[in-house]
């Protein structure tokens, strides 16, 4: 009887500690959230409330995508450019959609700041964004995949003649992790030629102590074919991008330095990859193109910079 006593004291104290570990990870979370958002913000309460309702609120509901949604709930409201003709060519300019991060979406900026916005007016096009704060291959990879999330996303007679995916260092780590439990797990199978979707318990998707498990473990280099693994995406969101959009162009947009090998492979198989170094004279991490010296994420000069760069390599 005191074993078994000892037993269910030992289960309680584990299950406490681990309680603690959890609401930490969550606390911290939030932290870094209000850190690279919160200073930036009009609307404290408006966008404190955002943030409990992003980390907390959706630990307890059922998995769903947050679809159209002020900052920083969800996805941006696209830019639909109304004149659909242009006077020279008289024909319709085929659409544009956007896939990413934080900088992508658009933190800390105004609608019309946003990268979407920019390279809206400028190409005279509609522009979809796709961008989600916290964002990863493993998003666009599930909406292309489901077509109730896709179809809410983009018109279903749109024929969008480029996506472009701008890429970031951080979006590595995120592929094994069920970041701001979003999208459920995809997994690599026979040696990294197929991705397959994995069912694991959605209460396992909610668990940010396994999120931190994981980044951690990524810091410490446990993972060796995180790049494998981003190319298979890569190759999946191709072949998905072609059965929904035909003759679609798949553009990766590398806003920081990356010369990792697997873009030459890329750009063998069809891909557009486009450096940001290669295409501007300046360097975006200096902090005229920053938020703020404390948050690094682009502001609306970074945008206005690189947007006319951006359409020029792609005769947008």
């Amino acid at each position: 009887m005191k074993k078994f006593k000892l037993i269910i004291i030992n289960i309680i104290v584990c299950l406490f500690i681990f309680i603690l570990l959890e609401i930490g990870c969550i606390l911290n979370a939030l932290k870094n959230d209000f850190i690279f958002s919160g200073h930036t913000a009009g609307n404290k309460l408006e966008l404190i409330n955002g943030l409990i309702e992003r980390n907390i609120v959706n630990y307890f509901s059922k998995f769903n995508l947050i679809y159209f949604s002020p900052p920083p709930y969800g996805f941006r409201e696209p830019a639909i450019y109304k004149s659909s003709v242009d006077s020279k060519n008289k024909h319709k300019k085929r659409d544009i959609i956007i896939a990413g991060c934080s900088f992508t979406y658009g933190v800390g900026l105004k609608n019309e700041e946003a990268f979407h916005s920019v390279l809206s007016n400028y190409t005279k096009r509609s522009v979809y964004n796709w961008g989600l704060p916290g964002g990863s291959p493993r998003e666009i990879l599930y909406i292309l995949r489901n077509t109730d999330v896709l179809y809410t996303l983009i018109p279903k007679d749109s024929k969008p003649e480029y996506f472009i995916y701008t890429n970031m260092s951080e979006h590595y780590k995120r592929l094994y992790s069920n970041y701001r439990n979003r999208v459920p797990v995809f997994i690599a199978k026979n040696n990294y030629t197929e991705l397959q979707y994995y069912n694991q318990p959605a209460w396992l998707n909610k668990l940010y102590i396994i999120r931190q498990i994981t980044y951690t473990l990524y810091d410490w280099g446990i993972f060796k074919n995180d790049k494998k693994l981003f190319k298979l995406y890569m190759d999946e969101i191709y072949k998905e991008l072609k059965n929904r959009f035909g003759d679609i162009k798949f553009v990766i947009f590398l806003y920081q330095n990356d010369n990792n090998e697997i873009f030459k492979e890329l750009e063998k198989e069809g891909i557009i990859v486009i450096k940001a170094k290669d295409i501007l004279n300046v360097d975006l991490n200096e902090l005229e193109y920053l938020i703020s010296n404390r948050d690094t994420h682009p502001n609306a000069k970074a945008w206005q910079d690189i947007v006319p760069a951006l359409a020029k390599e792609l005769n947008l």
